[in-house]
């Protein structure tokens, strides 16, 4: 019959618990993040005259405001017919139609918003990260 004993693990299996502690861990984080900037699609967008506008890492959030447009309202990851869960005054960009973005100056929802559907491929220069 073989004897085992019991007692101080070894180093190896220490190892080996520490291995798998810190992969468990770490999986939820791993399984979370793509690597790659987020596009917005689930952070608060903007309705305006019929328009939804996303924000988007990539837009240069110091592109300066124009005039104002009026009220928006402040909707979640949704179509244009989401409920409203704030209202907004919106501005233009600086030399950006208000087709393709729009800007809100209140501290609550600051930065710039792109329309949903406009590639990044047609962004005027002002909008473009520096």
């Amino acid at each position: 019959m073989e004897d085992r004993r019991f007692g101080c693990p070894t180093l190896a299996s220490v190892k080996t618990w520490v291995i798998w502690i810190a992969l468990l861990l770490v999986a939820p984080l791993l399984f979370g993040c793509s690597g790659r900037p987020s596009d917005g699609d689930c952070s608060a967008r903007v309705r305006y005259q019929g328009t939804l506008y996303r924000s988007h890492n990539e837009l240069n959030q110091a592109a300066p405001l124009a005039r104002p447009l009026g009220g928006g309202d402040i909707v979640g990851c949704r179509d244009l017919g989401a409920d409203a869960v704030d209202r907004v005054q919106v501005r233009a960009v600086r030399g950006v139609d208000p087709g393709i973005a729009v800007a809100i100056g209140d501290k609550k929802w600051r930065g710039v918003y792109v329309a949903v559907g406009v590639h990044k491929a047609a962004w005027p220069e002002v909008l473009r990260h520096r």
